[in-house]
């Protein structure tokens, strides 16, 4: 089931690689027509405005997951794919989901060869993600998957031989962001910035796909997002090495609504906002 779904996947990567494959440019174009996925009207109206745990479990008891589109993210595979942004990214040592949802993308950076930590404010969420993956074929991959239900914010870094415990973890050598940072409101901006501060190793990456681009539509989740406001809030502590758009939009996406970000951890900066 899971290989056929990749495979589907990197099919349609061949097709979008050869309608992309000349358009590899930086862009800053904001798409403010595109339709929002059906659900995100209920979603908006149950969470009204907060972002705690007993919301977003209320959210996933009642099947609110608009953004859930049953397989890894198509832009994700393409990048991991892609020798010369794949070659950007780590093989090996430890990453992270921040709000993984039912765990695809976390699944996919397994298989890349990563120790993976799926964290998921949702227990509800946590859930849902290990009967997906109790439901796949048998994977060595899936021996490298933890999932905890927690709050990304609270995470505090360990050195890699300590105990983790409820609220620790050792750093990390990679970070992969989505549906993370457009599901929060402005106000857990500056928190959100200072958890990748503490949790990503100097030297270590974050994958950002950025989504969704749409100018000053109001509303959310899912807010509207603006690249320039990620280098606000990521500058002082990483550098960035790769923007633009993806190799393959998702799924029924107008261009210009994603963009992909790369970041590197800093050497010379505290482990620590």
């Amino acid at each position: 089931m899971l290989l056929a779904a990749h495979a589907s996947i990197k099919s349609a990567i061949r097709t979008g690689l050869r309608s992309t494959a000349t358009s590899r440019v930086m862009s800053s174009g904001a798409s403010t027509s595109a339709s929002l996925p059906p659900g995100v009207e209920k979603l908006r109206s149950l969470l009204n405005g907060a972002h705690s745990s007993q919301s977003w479990d209320a959210a996933w008891k009642a099947g609110l997951t608009p953004w859930d589109k049953g397989a890894a993210q198509p832009a994700l595979v393409a990048t991991l794919d892609d020798e010369q942004l794949g070659a950007l990214l780590p093989r090996s040592g430890r990453a992270a989901v921040p709000g993984m949802g039912r765990g695809f993308d976390a699944e996919l950076l397994a298989r890349r060869g990563l120790h993976v930590t799926g964290v998921d404010i949702s227990e509800t969420a946590v859930e849902e993600a290990r009967k997906w993956l109790d439901a796949q074929p048998s994977d060595a991959a899936h021996e490298r998957i933890t999932l905890r239900a927690a709050d990304w914010f609270a995470m505090q870094p360990v050195a890699d031989d300590a105990e983790e415990g409820p609220t620790t973890s050792s750093r990390f050598d990679l970070c992969y962001d989505y549906t993370f940072f457009c599901a929060l409101p402005s106000t857990l901006h500056d928190k959100w910035a200072q958890a990748y501060t503490r949790l990503i190793k100097p030297g270590g990456k974050l994958l950002a796909l950025v989504y969704p681009i749409q100018g000053d539509r109001p509303g959310g989740p899912p807010y509207s997002v603006d690249p320039e406001r990620y280098k606000q809030l990521l500058s002082p502590a990483f550098e960035l090495e790769h923007q633009a758009p993806p190799l393959v939009r998702g799924q029924d996406r107008e261009e210009g609504l994603e963009q992909i970000m790369i970041w590197r951890r800093k050497a010379d900066t505290p482990s620590a906002l």
